[in-house]
């Protein structure tokens, strides 16, 4: 079971990626011959959405791919605005999708790139006074080396230092306002610090003109919260291969795979600071599993059996927090989950009745139950989720997942025991 979930969970979404990535929004171009076509856009991320402009001028029609050469910009309505710009980096020229943040006096833009490929982290700011000229601002890292030797080799490198040439830049961009040019020094290269400063210096300098702020405005935290059902198979694992004394009743246990429901409820809320489609999502479900397993030890020179038939039911409550990355599409949405559980037994009902065999007749000798478990009150573990997200006719959400989770700590300090599971989740947004 275990190979069959991370099969599932690993190497599902490399597979269906590229039939996720679609997220139409009202939008329009603009030509290189100055004609505005208003259509659907796909926002494809800050990456994709630099290299092309993917349009079509209804939800059934054919998909247009322009480059940055084939138009001027294109722009979501009440949302993010790109302009094709020609731009150097590194003595590197290349024409891009720069998006458009704000239109003043000073002129903000934003590109991001692969990471793998930039030395930058990624992210890429310019800025242009009005003479048309994009100036790139420089926050390139290098490594600051301590003169420290390990057996006569290279110098180690202790730390990387950000090089802050942008500062500079800025100062001479600002330098009509002395109270803004002194604020520089602290600045950070962000969409708001940088959108700030070019708002801050447009009104000093040039009061009687608003500049205007294409950036997309903050999204506020979407809550979501309502009830989530479970369908579960989980299997109680050993995880040595000998057993101590104090338990060897143990050894050798095959214990049944324990099929059962939870109920309980989720909230989800996004987290638009960091990231447009992350999210974080917490859910506490009840639930009652039953394990039961028969072993048998045999004494090799009598006929002698020992059978232990143990049985362990637990009605627990399970916390889970998972932190979710969810695909672009049109109707429906595919999710990836990564996160823990932490597992309470509220009670916990065992059971071992010990009995020996001592001829080939079957007949039944010294025979006991005891109850006392040797189990915790706890349960802890990772978890794994693959799932589809739709809008029901009401404009609720619900969802599908499936779900891999594996336990530990079920005997304390010992690591004797773990647990396998697999769930089906479905959840329904309650409010509004």
């Amino acid at each position: 079971m275990k190979r069959l979930a991370f099969s599932i969970l690993l190497l599902l979404p490399f597979a269906i990626n590229s039939m996720a990535q679609s997220d139409y929004k009202n939008g329009y171009i603009i030509t290189n011959e100055n004609d505005t076509i208003y259509g659907l856009i796909n926002n494809r991320g800050y990456v994709k959405n630099a290299e092309e402009c993917t349009f079509k001028a209804k939800q059934d029609s054919e998909t247009i791919n322009y480059s940055p050469d084939m138009i001027q910009a294109y722009r979501f309505i009440d949302g993010k605005y790109y302009v094709s710009k020609k731009i150097k980096v590194d003595e590197i020229e290349s024409q891009v999708f720069l998006e458009y943040l704000i239109d003043g006096i000073l002129d903000i833009y934003f590109y991001r790139e692969n990471e793998k490929e930039s030395y930058n982290s990624g992210d890429y700011y310019f800025i242009d006074n009005g003479d048309g000229e994009l100036q790139f601002l420089n926050n390139k890292s290098y490594d600051v080396f301590a003169s420290v030797w390990d057996n006569n080799t290279d110098p180690k490198t202790i730390y990387r230092k950000e090089s802050k040439r942008y500062i500079g830049l800025l100062k001479l961009m600002t330098k009509d306002s002395p109270t803004l040019s002194k604020k520089v020094d602290n600045i950070k290269l962000s969409h708001k610090s940088l959108t700030n400063l070019a708002k801050e210096y447009h009104e000093e300098v040039c009061p009687d003109d608003m500049c205007i702020i294409y950036e997309k405005v903050e999204q506020k935290i979407d809550f979501k919260f309502g009830p989530i059902i479970d369908l579960n198979m989980s299997k109680l694992i050993s995880t040595i291969d000998e057993f101590p004394s104090w338990l060897y009743y143990f050894e050798g246990s095959d214990f049944n795979y324990s099929i059962y429901p939870s109920i309980g409820l989720f909230c989800k809320f996004d987290m638009p600071t960091i990231h447009e489609k992350l999210y974080f999502q917490f859910d506490g479900v009840f639930n009652k599993r039953t394990y039961k397993t028969t072993n048998y030890w045999t004494f090799p020179t009598i006929s002698h059996t020992k059978v232990n038939q143990i049985t362990i039911s637990q009605n627990s409550i399970k916390a889970s927090a998972h932190v979710g990355y969810e695909f672009s599409g049109e109707k429906i949405r595919l999710t990836y989950l990564v996160g823990g559980f932490f597992n309470y037994y509220i009670k916990t009902d065992y059971k071992r009745a010990y009995s020996e065999i001592w001829d080939s007749d079957s007949n039944i000798g010294l025979s006991y139950e005891t109850n006392d478990s040797p189990f915790s009150k706890h349960e802890y573990g990772f978890s794994l989720g693959l799932g589809l997200i739709m809008k029901n006719k009401n404009d609720k959400e619900m969802s599908t997942t499936l779900r891999y989770q594996r336990g530990y700590g079920l005997f304390d300090m010992y690591n004797f025991f773990s647990t396998n599971n697999l769930s089906l989740s479905y959840t329904l947004q309650a409010n509004k």
